[in-house]
C-alpha cells in the first residue's frame, strides 16, 4: 500500500472513531442511560393538554388539566388537584419489552401537598408510579419548586405498562396541587442477568 493510501486510511479509521465517541455532555447536565432513545409517552410534554391520557381520581375529588399558567422551562405542564384526600393520577398504556429495563422521568412541582387523615404520617405525595404495581418515584410533598424525579423500572414479562404522574398513592390520599411537565420513558436496556 503506497503511504497516501496508508494515510488516508489512518484518517478514515479516526474519523470513525471519533464519530462513534460520547459526545460531552454540556456543563452541569449528565448525560443518563436511554437519553438518546425515543421517548415512548405520547404527549409527555402536555403540549397536547391531557391529549392520550386517561385521568382517575379514586374518590372522584380531584381533577387533572392542562395549566398555561404554570411552565417549566418553557414547556407546558399538567396539574393535578385533590380538593379533599384523594388518590387522582393521570395514566397511559405504553408498549413494552419483557426482560427490559426503562427510566420513567419528569419534573414536579407542588403546593400545599399533604398526606390525609387516615396516615397524616404517610409519605405519599406527587410522584411518577406504574399502576396496579406500587412503583413510584421519589415523592414531592408541601410546596416545592421544579423538582425532578426518576424511577427506574424493569419488564419482567409484561408487554405494556400503565404509567404517568399522580397526586395520592393506592392507601396514601392526600390533598393539595401538583404540576408535571417534560415527562418521559425510555429504553435503558436489556436486563443484565
Amino acid at each position: 500500500m503506497n503511504t497516501s493510501r496508508r494515510i488516508l486510511t489512518r484518517l478514515l479509521v479516526a474519523g470513525v472513531l471519533i464519530l462513534t465517541l460520547p459526545s460531552p455532555s454540556p456543563a452541569g447536565l449528565r448525560e443518563e442511560p436511554g437519553d438518546a432513545n425515543p421517548n415512548l409517552l405520547q404527549n409527555g410534554d402536555f403540549s397536547k393538554g391531557t391529549e392520550g391520557w386517561k385521568f382517575n381520581a379514586h374518590f372522584k375529588q380531584g381533577k387533572a388539566e392542562a395549566d398555561p399558567a404554570v411552565s417549566h422551562d418553557g414547556k407546558p405542564s399538567v396539574r393535578i388537584e385533590n380538593f379533599t384526600p384523594d388518590d387522582s393520577h393521570l395514566s397511559q398504556v405504553v408498549p413494552v419489552k419483557p426482560g427490559t429495563r426503562y427510566r420513567l422521568a419528569g419534573w414536579i412541582k407542588t403546593e400545599k401537598v399533604i398526606a390525609g387523615p387516615e396516615n397524616p404520617k404517610s409519605n405519599a405525595g406527587a410522584s411518577l408510579g406504574v399502576r396496579a404495581a406500587f412503583l413510584i418515584s421519589a415523592s414531592v410533598n408541601k410546596t416545592q419548586n421544579w423538582k425532578r424525579v426518576t424511577r427506574d423500572l424493569v419488564a419482567v414479562d409484561q408487554k405494556e405498562i400503565d404509567i404517568g404522574p399522580r397526586l395520592g398513592i393506592f392507601g396514601g390520599t392526600v390533598s393539595g396541587v401538583a404540576w408535571f411537565s417534560d415527562l418521559t420513558l425510555k429504553e435503558v436496556g436489556p436486563v443484565k442477568r
